[in-house]
């Protein structure tokens, strides 16, 4: 059954999940990269947006600056992050509406970049948004034999609870906790 909305576009009910999960993943995009922004002012981190592998098609823009382009590959990790310690590696950014996310929201080319990162010995982590509850979990931690998804209560179980501070995930603040604990 499809759905029609104001634009005149209709979706399935697989493409309107899809939608509802591609909004959600750009607003917690825009406030980790406004996370970003202030750390890098103070000097603190810095956390680059790592964009999706494609090629241009031709040179001539399309109606509202567009280029027309095609998919090279699949994408990897959402961001890298440095940290004025020192640290650095990779961020996968997953965010849903609901109170549980899947294992394999990590697709196969994310869980090999991660896990290169971790044997490596930088940091591999997975900032998760449920419910509006941020939370960080070192790859590591994130596959479960036993189970195939991740509730709030397991991603406490096995990460870290993010601070929001005036509406930002601030994710040092865990870094912060984990030194000092």
């Amino acid at each position: 059954m499809r759905k029609f909305y104001s634009t005149g576009k209709s979706y399935t009910t697989k493409g309107l999940a899809g939608l509802k999960s591609k909004r959600a993943g750009q607003d917690a995009e825009t406030l980790l990269e406004a996370q970003g922004d202030i750390y890098a002012s103070q000097n603190r981190a810095r956390i680059w947006k790592r964009h999706e592998p494609y090629r241009r098609l031709g040179g001539s823009k399309l109606k509202g600056g567009a280029f027309r382009a095609v998919y090279t590959g699949r994408a990897g990790c959402d961001y890298q992050i440095m940290l004025s310690d020192g640290r650095g590696g990779l961020l996968e950014l997953k965010s849903r509406s609901g109170a549980r996310i899947r294992i394999d929201a990590i697709d196969d080319v994310q869980r090999q970049e991660l896990s290169q990162a971790s044997e490596w010995g930088h940091l591999a982590l997975i900032v998760v948004r449920l419910s509006g509850e941020w939370f960080l979990v070192s790859y590591e931690n994130w596959e479960h034999a036993h189970r195939k998804s991740h509730t709030i209560k397991q991603l406490l179980e096995i990460g870290h609870r993010i601070p929001v501070v005036g509406g930002l995930p601030d994710i040092l603040r865990v870094f912060e906790g984990i030194i000092e604990g």
